[in-house]
């Protein structure tokens, strides 16, 4: 009798679903975990950074765009100057970008990994990414989710076109990165809105979701408080 009782309390668990997380439950996470990222991966290049050469070069971009602005050059120097500047900048902040593309990955892989899918900001919201699969979510889930999400690739193809490209190349091929990826981060917002299941497109590409804590019915909580 005890064995059917425990085999019908585990069907009756298995039966439970998780309610899709809300979109200000899901964007106050990723603001929390915006803030967070942005303190600990100032934190992590501050000792690398040559804060005196970039600090020279914004200098020199302000310098002219204001002469561009005042009419002292014209828009193809002004364009060709920025270029430059905007070129070199990249190739100076090449072992920062390495390092904060390692910390997102550590957070919002690893980290999220060893919490049953929950970053600080999620867990504040009492949200967590699942699996669609009906298995545990895995690493390459989480790194494929956040290598859209959170401009992983993005920041990784701009940095390898800094160090091996041609100036035009990365100017062109940056200006393509960003386009795609503010289309991405746009068409998710949306989906996010207005899908049933709430899924973006990296849920859609990692085939995870995101969830309230809480199950359904209230009777079993999978996550801390």
């Amino acid at each position: 009798m005890a064995k059917k009782a425990s085999k019908k309390n585990i069907e009756k668990k298995e039966n439970k679903v998780f309610e899709k997380a809300l979109f200000s439950q899901r964007f106050l996470a990723y603001l929390i975990d915006a803030v967070l990222i942005f303190l600990i991966s100032a934190i992590a290049i501050f000792p690398v950074s040559n804060s005196e050469s970039l600090e020279e070069l914004t200098v020199q971009n302000t310098t002219i765009m204001n002469q561009y602005l005042e009419q002292k050059i014209d828009a193809s120097t002004y364009m060709n100057q920025t270029m430059d500047i905007s070129y070199e900048i990249a190739k100076q902040s090449g072992i920062a970008t390495i390092i904060t593309i390692f910390v997102y990955i550590l957070y919002y892989v690893v980290f999220q990994f060893y919490h049953q899918g929950q970053t600080l900001g999620k867990r504040v919201m009492k949200i967590q990414v699942k699996s669609r699969e009906k298995e545990e979510l895995t690493l390459n889930q989480l790194l494929l989710r956040a290598a859209i999400a959170n401009s992983i690739l993005m920041n990784t193809l701009i940095l390898l076109f800094a160090i091996f490209a041609s100036k035009d190349v990365y100017i062109g091929g940056s200006y393509i990165f960003t386009i795609i990826q503010y289309i991405v981060i746009f068409a998710s917002v949306l989906m996010v809105m207005y899908r049933k299941d709430g899924c973006g497109v990296h849920d859609l590409i990692a085939h995870t979701e995101v969830v309230r804590c809480e199950l359904k019915e209230k009777e079993l909580e999978v996550c801390e408080s």
